[in-house]
């Protein structure tokens, strides 16, 4: 979101990886889609 290029950026943006599995559920797929996205 908004060019961010690692997981920090769009977990600052977000709020993603704040929630109670602290980002296990949800990293790997905002990792991706950074890769994809570049």
């Amino acid at each position: 979101k908004n060019g961010a290029l690692s997981f920090e950026e769009v977990g600052e943006k977000t709020g993603a990886g704040t929630g109670a599995c602290c980002g296990a559920r949800c990293k790997c797929k905002i990792e991706e889609l950074i890769e994809e996205n570049k």
